[in-house]
């Protein structure tokens, strides 16, 4: 099968990385696979094929309401030239209605990657931090107040989700929350979780309790709430430590440096490490800590801190509870610093036995449902029916 897989940029954030490792595994089973990079510049050859296509604030929001000619004949002459038998979109944002034109003659599968096709600001939560359904069940006039950006995206939700279902896309989500989510919106979404292609680890028993957290340090994502509830951790475990590491938010810079100030000497914050070192820091924790405030579809540094047996304690939104399983380890974050350090506290208190059973766990559903071969076959199956 002829594979073309669509994306914004070549290196960003989870999604580029997905589509890159698709682009992989397409290849090694025996496909034929290119992937398009819309707004990256073209790189080495045989890598990937860059577009090159700027998009200034005004042109996104343009193309909300209207396709751009320019864009739709130069992705369109690409995907004339190409002829895939199937084209995967992965993360392309920016392009609305001239994306919609440009793919209309082809294939198409979309893999939606957050809560953006549904929220006009991403999160899927309100501004008290409730989760939330989505545009079409929920009012997002009385439930959030929308900056600019977030109104011109709300007012063209409605006229882009009848194009999308029009336009026959077969769509597929990594959770089954997002999924509920897209249903709720009119959009049936097939359940694909993301491949692992890491070593899964041999237990061994952890030596400390080290709690860490990675990745980027943001409001939204639950370090200002894991920050307020580490005093009282620390009452509570005599050699409890916290690690951040990750970079700051821009804007949340003052306040992160001007909370750290108060932890004392039981947190330290790393910064933004590489990939080794991150691999030690899972290696070497007790447990991560995923406290976000916005829903997270299916983060991988779940997976990847499970593929070295540490155990999870995340928030119960989104699809972090899917991927974690054991409500142990689930914490309601609209219960505040209380409820964190309530569920930390907990958690450190675990034998030996029963930490041991929830990584096995974690492991061997990882193994079931995250294995590539299982992914790539799930894949091909929606492909076939696109």
């Amino acid at each position: 099968m002829k594979v073309l897989i669509l994306n914004d940029l070549f290196e960003y954030g989870g999604a580029e990385l997905h589509a890159r490792l698709e682009c992989q595994l397409l290849t090694r089973a025996g496909h034929e696979c290119e992937l398009v990079c819309v707004e990256t510049e073209p790189g080495p050859a045989g890598e990937f094929t860059g577009l090159g296509l700027g998009v200034s604030p005004l042109s996104e929001a343009r193309q909300r309401f209207v396709a751009d000619s320019s864009v739709v004949g130069r992705l369109g002459s690409l995907l004339e030239s190409r002829q895939p038998d199937v084209i995967h979109i992965h993360n392309v944002n920016l392009l609305g209605r001239s994306l919609l034109s440009a793919i209309s003659p082809f294939h198409v599968v979309q893999t939606v990657h957050d809560y953006s096709f549904i929220c006009p600001k991403g999160t899927a939560v309100d501004d008290d931090e409730a989760a939330c359904s989505g545009f079409k069940t929920q009012s997002c006039w009385r439930r959030c107040r929308l900056g600019a950006r977030s109104l011109l995206k709300r007012a063209s939700f409605g006229q882009m989700l009848a194009d999308r279902i029009e336009a026959g896309i077969r769509y597929v989500a990594p959770s089954q929350d997002l999924a509920d989510r897209l249903g709720a919106c009119d959009l049936k979404a097939t359940v694909i979780h993301n491949p692992y292609v890491g070593a899964i680890s041999e237990f061994t028993p952890r030596r400390s309790q080290q709690f860490l957290y990675v990745g980027l340090i943001s409001p939204r994502k639950g370090v200002r709430l894991l920050l307020e509830a580490w005093s009282d951790v620390a009452a509570s475990l005599d050699d409890a430590r916290l690690v951040l590491a990750g970079s700051v938010e821009q804007g949340f810079e003052t306040e992160f440096r001007s909370l750290l100030a108060n932890m004392g000497s039981s947190v330290s914050y790393l910064g933004q490490v590489g990939r080794s070192e991150v691999t030690r820091l899972y290696r070497e924790a007790f447990c991560l800590v995923v406290p976000s405030i916005w829903l997270e579809n299916y983060p991988t540094t779940v997976l990847e801190a499970q593929a070295q047996r540490t155990l999870v304690v995340g928030a119960d939104r989104g699809g972090i509870p899917e991927m974690i399983g054991d409500s142990r380890c689930l914490v309601d974050v609209m219960g505040g610093p209380d409820a964190l350090a309530a569920t930390l506290i907990r958690v450190a208190r675990l034998t030996v036995d029963e930490y041991h059973a929830i990584v096995d766990e974690s492991a061997a559903r990882m193994a079931r449902e995250n294995a590539p071969d299982r992914y790539v076959n799930r894949l091909e199956k929606v492909f076939a029916t696109a």
